[in-house]
């Protein structure tokens, strides 16, 4: 197998093809352009790499006509490999386009306004999970936290704090009663700790009256076997 298509392999296993709606475009973007520069190619991405020009058109030098030679050597390659992870109807916009730089610009003017707008309603989806009433709390967790991390592999910004306040709206009532119970008494500590602290003395790690969202899931869940 020759070193181009061992290089092409590798190429294939580290880049998934951009989809239509834009979804992966983030995840896309920067594993395409991590993937050109280990082929030494990003700069045909940005443009970077100009096609050279002999001093004399008419008379070009065996050098200038090997520069010239390589640099769209290495066009076609970053144009072939680009072109090869684009559905067809997303190529078919850019079948005019003659160079790779004016591609990729392209993408990146599409696909930003599409990833915004497909990211924002995933993620108002994802805020807007509900518990399912009589299902197992286990497989109801389990589907949050496998769209929860679809979304962060995707680039989509969940913050602790709003995991956190889902995890709360998600769960039955009684449930999220026990959960602002236990999330009370973690402040009550905090604060204590602090009214204990003498006066000039060093500060002691703080506990944090916000429970990670994991630690927050398991207290719901040995609270949810217990009512079973």
């Amino acid at each position: 197998m020759s070193s181009s298509a061992i290089s092409n392999i590798e190429f294939n296993q580290s880049v998934e093809k951009l989809k239509t709606d834009g979804s992966n475009w983030i995840m896309f973007q920067r594993r395409f352009t991590i993937a050109m520069n280990d082929h030494e190619l990003y700069e045909h991405l940005t443009g970077d790499a100009v096609q050279p020009s002999p001093v004399d058109v008419a008379k070009p030098t065996d050098a200038e006509k090997a520069s010239i030679k390589e640099w769209k050597k290495n066009e076609n390659k970053a144009m072939s490999l680009l072109v090869s992870w684009l559905h067809d109807s997303t190529f078919t916009k850019y079948m005019r386009k003659t160079t790779v730089v004016e591609i990729w610009a392209g993408l990146i003017t599409e696909f930003s306004m599409r990833s915004m707008l497909k990211h924002s309603n995933m993620r108002a989806d994802f805020m807007a999970l509900s518990f399912t009433p009589g299902s197992n709390l286990h497989d109801e967790f389990s589907r949050v936290t496998t769209e929860y991390e679809q979304l962060i592999n995707l680039g989509v910004e969940v913050s602790d704090k709003e995991y956190h306040s889902l995890i709360f709206k998600f769960v039955p009532i009684e449930i999220a009663n026990h959960l602002s119970s236990v999330s009370a008494s973690m402040k009550t500590l905090r604060l204590a700790q602090k009214l204990m602290q003498s006066p000039g003395a060093s500060e002691t790690p703080a506990v944090n009256s916000e429970l990670d969202p994991t630690v927050l899931m398991d207290i719901a869940l040995d609270h949810w076997e217990m009512l079973e």
